[in-house]
């Protein structure tokens, strides 16, 4: 699988397995490291973010979780082919992903053929890192937008993607299923995959698949603890 981040050099290529060692941030006055947007810097020194953002050689950001690059490349691993085949038969590609995070999964789907990607967190949690990495990486906010709140962007997009991040509020995620006019990928606890797949048929997509992980996947989802579901809106009679 290529899930290389095209829009720019530097930007972050997904691996299993842990992240390189990386500065979180340039030594003052150093010509040759690359300069960073405003702010950015200064996140980067603070860690704990969701994803091990790589952005240029020996920068980067420092991950809470060291399984969080593992974790992530096993979902898009799992969904990219789908969801590019959706995004390719579409004359407006649009994605919306539920659960953004810091915006690896948004930034994919740019990759993976979306030309307008909307990305939603319901507490806003690492959305200001998420629009300065877009800034860093030289993206219009008419490509890819950051928005938090009680409900999610209305709309409609080609393919909707329910992060494993996402919140556990049912309106939200209902809300989303509703958007999606040709695929909806979901990420779902293993013990909560038959509630979420109702919830999904609710919400008019039928039928939905568990869809098997790819190999060298985190353990999570090869021990059935972490699943991943793929449905389509019905198509009426």
């Amino acid at each position: 699988m290529d899930t290389t981040l095209r829009h720019r050099q530097g930007a972050p290529r997904p691996a299993a397995g842990e992240p390189p060692a990386t500065s979180p941030a340039p030594p003052a006055g150093d010509p040759s490291w690359p300069r960073l947007v405003a702010g950015l810097a200064e996140e980067l020194q603070q860690g704990d973010w969701s994803y091990p953002w790589q952005l240029a050689p020996g920068v980067g950001a420092r991950c809470s979780a060291p399984s969080a690059r593992s974790l992530a490349w096993t979902f898009a691993a799992t969904i990219e082919r789908p969801c590019r085949d959706a995004l390719l038969l579409d004359t407006e590609p649009s994605a919306l992903v539920l659960g953004a995070g810091d915006g690896p999964l948004a930034h994919w789907l740019l990759d993976w053929g979306a030309e307008q990607v909307v990305a939603w967190e319901s507490a806003g949690t690492g959305l200001d890192r998420a629009r300065q990495i877009r800034e860093q990486l030289g993206l219009a906010e008419r490509r890819l937008s950051f928005h938090s709140g009680a409900e999610a962007p209305s709309g409609s997009f080609t393919v909707v993607v329910i992060a494993p991040a996402a919140t556990t509020d049912p309106a939200p995620r209902a809300a989303a299923l509703a958007a999606a006019r040709d695929l909806c990928a979901i990420a779902a606890p293993g013990e909560d995959a038959d509630r979420v797949a109702r919830a999904g048929v609710k919400a008019g997509i039928s039928p939905i698949e568990l869809i098997q992980p790819p190999r060298y996947a985190h353990p999570a989802y090869v021990l059935g603890e972490r699943v991943t579901l793929i449905g389509s809106p019905a198509v009426a009679a």
